[in-house]
């Protein structure tokens, strides 16, 4: 499984997009059949002093896995997603789409739960990719290689500058500055002790 998120101001926006792809809702918790209806529900939860409410999670799963995905299992994957992400006590509806080679979901929800409490979001896209591995192993779906685990691949660019300039700031210890005087005088493969 591939997984995307995005962050936004307009949950209209997000849920005509799936209305008008004639998507399938295959999971919710609210009453709303449609984008006008659950536009509606959505800003009732929705706080003023949030900027960016929505939280919009695409989720693709391999061309082989594509006999594996009912409904009930792209609703329990859903579930399972949601709740690992924190998002477990918020407003939200999935939509499963079919209009490409590979099976996808779209789910909409809402950062701020039913308790009215912002749901925590920080490191969001690496915490994602470590769940969507989960599932598929417990689903037993086509694997994502493991390469993808990088962090720095699921940073968005906010959180590429942070690690930027943190990683400025740190002093190098005596062990790490040795290790790269060895991986630099191995890069020149020496073939003598000499050379080396």
């Amino acid at each position: 499984m591939v997984g995307k998120i995005k962050t936004g101001s307009n949950f209209k926006g997000v849920l005509l997009y799936n209305e008008q792809e004639k998507a399938e809702i295959i999971s919710k918790n609210m009453i709303g059949e449609n984008s006008q209806e659950l536009t509606r529900e959505f800003l009732m939860c929705q706080k003023e002093s949030i900027e960016k409410p929505v939280k919009h999670f695409v989720i693709s799963f391999s061309e082989e896995d594509k006999s594996k995905l009912t409904n009930e299992i792209l609703e329990q994957i859903t579930k399972d997603y949601l709740k690992e992400m924190g998002f477990e006590d918020s407003q939200y509806v999935a939509f499963s789409h079919h209009d490409t080679k590979m099976n996808h979901l779209h789910i909409i929800t809402n950062r701020v739960d039913l308790n009215h409490k912002v749901v925590k979001d920080n490191f969001d896209r690496k915490r994602s990719r470590v769940v969507l591995m989960e599932l598929e192993k417990k689903y037993n779906l086509t694997q994502t290689p493991a390469k993808s685990l990088n962090p720095e691949l699921h940073y968005n660019k906010n959180e590429k500058e942070l690690h930027k300039r943190i990683a400025g700031t740190e002093k190098m210890t005596d062990k790490q500055i040795i290790k790269s005087y060895i991986d630099a005088a191995l890069e020149r493969n020496p073939t003598t002790k000499e050379h080396f």
